[in-house]
């Protein structure tokens, strides 16, 4: 018998069960800029190393033969639906996606940033990224003490079930009159 009874084993709660869920990575459609045409990728959160990595579906080791990485410190906003220039470009391939399934993450340092285009197989799938991307993102920039630039509405439209669950931007540091 196991030392951990299943009466007695602490329950995970539900956010760190999703994160766990996107550490182990979901195949999802990625979309490309001018370049190439949407195709499937294995995406995945790294926690330790906080970034979201996407490799080939074929890939038999995502983690370090990736084709891509994010850092969770570099994303501004996360936003649901089809809200870049790869769902603009790519309108009549992208009739055939449902919006609750699409989501974009914009990141970079530069005051133009980049997107991050992405279709979820399911709605829940797609929930489950915007909902642990960003507590995860939030997680983050809390410990490097860098201010939440992402806006009320964009939040509340990250999610719809786990709005308990997300950590509230730090208040940024306003200037003090002399």
């Amino acid at each position: 018998m196991s030392c951990f009874s299943a009466m007695s084993a602490p329950l995970l709660g539900e956010m760190e069960q999703t994160i766990g869920m996107l550490e182990r990575g979901t195949i999802v459609t990625k979309l490309y800029g001018k370049q190439r045409r949407p195709d499937r990728r294995h995406l995945m959160l790294i926690r330790e190393t906080r970034q979201l990595l996407w490799a080939t579906v074929a890939t038999q080791t995502p983690r370090t033969d990736y084709e891509g990485a994010i850092q969770l410190r570099e994303i501004r906003e996360i936003r649901v639906g089809k809200h870049s220039k790869e769902f603009r470009l790519f309108a009549d391939d992208c009739q055939r996606f449902e919006s609750s399934k699409c989501f974009v993450i914009l990141h970079g340092n530069h005051f133009k940033l980049k997107s991050f285009s992405v279709v979820a197989l399911s709605e829940i799938e797609a929930d489950n990224w915007g909902a642990g991307a960003y507590v995860t993102w939030s997680r983050t920039l809390w410990e490097h003490h860098i201010p939440c630039k992402l806006t009320a509405g964009c939040v509340a439209s990250t999610t719809k079930s786990r709005m308990s669950t997300r950590i509230p931007p730090r208040p940024r540091n306003s200037r003090q009159p002399r």
